[in-house]
């Protein structure tokens, strides 16, 4: 069992761990394995210290920027990548942000209406009846 590190020490390995969630986009373990913690005391951090929770919430915030930023160099061009990749780690992780929401929806949001426009021969079409105002 280790020493129990001084004040000093734990702030440095807070400051290093937020910094490898950069680096590692977002990875919690591979953040702590990189800072030499445990997951577990990354956690407990988080729990017992407000001030680091909204540090790590905002560092995990910057890293959807940065992903996003590099899905809209892909896209426009400026830069190569797996513009697939990018958009399946926003649906993984940026869900707060509109990714991996689908909404289908008829015209002007109303309700989708559906036609059959091909009947086998000699079949008389139905009358569908009166159409729901959207």
């Amino acid at each position: 069992m280790g020493a129990i590190p001084t004040p000093e020490e734990t702030a440095a390995n807070k400051q290093r761990f937020l910094e490898q969630l950069l680096d590692k986009y977002g990875n919690a373990t591979a953040a702590a394995k990189a800072t030499g913690i445990s997951r577990e005391t990354a956690r407990l951090w988080r729990k017992d210290d407000p001030a680091f929770d909204a540090l790590y919430e905002e560092a995990l915030e910057d890293v959807k920027d940065n992903v996003e930023s590099q899905l809209l160099l892909i896209g426009t061009g400026a830069k190569r990548g797996n513009a697939v990749a990018l958009l399946g780690w926003l649906n993984a992780r940026a869900k707060d942000r509109g990714y991996s929401r689908h909404e289908i929806s008829g015209i002007n949001s109303g309700p989708i209406r559906f036609e059959v426009v091909d009947f086998a021969p000699g079949t008389k079409r139905p009358d569908p009846g009166p159409v729901p105002a959207a």
